[in-house]
């Protein structure tokens, strides 16, 4: 299988476009081939680079093991895992447990047994024949020696609830793994034995019985139950991929005999869509339209095989003569569809390309997504949004964020760090001359001034009297005491100018209201600068929607056409659709 015709197979583009890069084609092509899309990612983050196919196939193994022990298993999803070492280790330490059950006895021995259900793995024939009494197993000797030789595993489960019963048959060195069920049924994988039964852990005891023969020397170098996985797995993909392909075919073939994309006002919108995708594929050389000639030869045709095969389904004798026209008809109706195609060539896959249908023809090898002008721009937005959520901002140019700014968001933020800021370390803002006096340097300086009215009364008063007095040795006393007290006066005006220009209180709070609407005013005048004067990272502060609004304007919607770049025009109807290859 090609590597575009395999991509056309898979669920998840987003992953290619992710991981195509980091792997190989053939190793990308072996991954989306072998894993379900919804473990893509997982596998992709998890998974070296340099990835060989058995490192693959390795994985492949462990994710399958942990399919077949979920619902038993610790952790409950895959993603929830942050290696596959962490993985194996779960497993392991559940499957150790699971052994513990295990008794070994003359005629079998037994895996589980319980009061739902046995699983026991024979080791006399006559366990075989009590529950599978026609198996070859029993009816053959020679057979049962293959089980004693180690060239075969044999297991019998038997659900003891429903009495139904299952052998289970595995051979080494080859990929054949077969079930055989009570009432004579043959299965070759799981898949098919829980679409016809309903066991419980079905899975659970499939894998004990797997993981009894990895840990069993005896089997250990005889079986290699590597090929049961790959085998099983790929078996059951090609079987579903093969359904799916049918039933597209039939539906396409349905729409086509009942012409239900007939272009006027009843058509429905994802005929449309196809209109537009088969018009580009016309005008690309892709496919050939019908002229209106053949065209109407081809209904004819139609019409013509209809009514033959009812004559002969209605004629008692066998006719041949119908059969060979028909049989003509049938390889010129095939002549004109290998050489011609109309709408119905062209059919939805199912799948979408960040929200746009896809659309694909068995006859080209390319898929295409379709939309009119809102879905096209509201995938792009998708494109976008899901291109943010997965790498972050920082893969986009500054001057990109830049144009993106939420000023608001870098006001609010600087807002509530000054308002935290100010009040927690003032004095980064302020001066300590800016401090109110605290209480205490109130009360000091009340008392000071008080002293010094007190004292400059008592001054006064000597004044006076030095005045009266004649020169002496009172005058002297009276003219030393004035002079003390003048002294104590300075002494106090000093200490309160001290204490005045070293004021120990809180700022005041206009202070803090002036000084934050500085600092705010300061943002306002240039938010981008002063992210930049701080050295902080612009992601932060980015409008996301005014970001995609700016990518979609600049960009285009050519990014979502990640084959070749270019996004095509169709006029359908009098409106405008847009095709592009994926």
């Amino acid at each position: 299988m090609s590597f575009r015709l395999l991509l056309k197979e898979q669920t998840d583009r987003d992953f290619l476009s992710k991981y195509k890069n980091k792997f190989s084609s053939e190793i990308l092509t072996t991954i989306m081939q072998w894993f379900d899309p919804e473990d893509l990612m997982w596998v992709g983050k998890n998974l070296d680079a340099g990835a060989s196919e058995e490192d693959v196939k390795e994985l492949l193994l462990l994710v399958r093991n942990f399919k077949r022990l979920q619902g038993v298993i610790q952790t409950p999803e895959l993603e929830l895992f942050d290696s596959p070492v962490t993985l194996a280790k779960q497993i392991k330490t559940l499957q150790d447990s699971m052994l513990n059950g295990l008794q070994e006895r003359e005629d079998y021995n037994s895996l589980i047994d319980n009061s739902n259900i046995l699983l026991l793995e024979p080791k006399k024939k006559e366990i075989v024949c009590k529950y599978f009494p026609k198996s070859q197993y029993c009816q053959q000797t020679v057979m049962f020696e293959l089980i004693r030789d180690g060239k075969r595993a044999v297991f019998i489960l038997y659900d003891k609830k429903t009495n139904q019963k299952f052998l289970f048959d595995f051979r080494p060195k080859t990929p054949v793994f077969t079930v055989e069920s009570g009432d004579g049924k043959v299965f070759d994988s799981i898949e098919s034995i829980e679409s016809e039964y309903q066991i419980p852990s079905l899975n659970l005891y499939y894998d004990l019985m797997l993981y009894y023969l990895k840990s069993n020397s005896e089997y250990l170098d005889k079986i290699d139950l590597d090929i049961f996985f790959q085998q099983n797995r790929l078996k059951e993909m090609e079987r579903v991929q093969k359904l799916r392909k049918q039933k597209i075919r039939t539906e396409a073939e349905n729409r086509r005999l009942n012409d239900e994309w007939k272009l006027d006002s009843d058509c429905p919108y994802v005929g449309i869509l196809a209109h537009a995708v088969f018009q580009h594929l016309v005008e690309e050389g892709e496919l050939t339209q019908a002229e209106e000639e053949i065209e109407l030869r081809r209904k004819q045709i139609i019409n013509q095989i209809e009514v033959l095969n009812q004559q002969y389904e209605n004629d008692k004798n066998v006719r041949y003569d119908l059969y060979e026209k028909i049989e003509e008809l049938e390889n010129e109706l095939n002549e004109i569809s290998d050489e011609y195609s109309d709408v119905y060539d062209v059919y939805p896959t199912g799948y979408e390309h960040y929200g746009l249908p896809i659309f694909t023809s068995d006859k080209v090898s390319d898929e295409y997504a379709v939309g009119d002008y809102e879905d096209i721009e509201t995938s792009t937005r998708n494109y976008w949004e899901e291109y943010i959520n997965e790498g972050g901002l920082k893969n986009f140019p500054e001057s990109t964020l830049q144009d993106a700014l939420d000023e608001d968001l870098v006001i609010s933020y600087f807002e509530d760090f000054y308002n935290d800021d100010l009040y927690s370390d003032p004095e980064n803002y302020f001066d300590e001359t800016q401090r109110e006096l605290s209480s205490e340097q109130e009360q000091k300086l009340e008392r000071a001034r008080y002293n010094i009215s007190k004292v400059s009364s008592r001054m006064e008063k000597l004044y006076e009297l030095l005045e009266r007095t004649p020169e002496g040795p009172n005058y002297d006393s009276l003219e030393k005491r004035i002079n003390d007290l003048d002294d104590f006066i300075k002494e106090s005006e000093n200490f309160i100018e001290e204490v005045e220009e070293a004021p120990e209180g809180e700022f005041p709070s206009e202070l803090y209201d002036a000084k934050l609407e500085e600092l705010i005013d300061d943002v306002k005048y240039d938010p981008l600068q002063k992210l930049v004067d701080w050295d902080m990272e612009l992601d932060r502060f980015v409008d996301e929607e005014r970001l995609i609004d700016n990518l979609v304007e600049s960009d285009g919607t050519e990014v979502l056409a990640n084959n070749d770049g270019v996004v095509n025009e169709e006029k359908v109807l009098g409106n405008w659709y847009y095709v592009l290859k994926v």
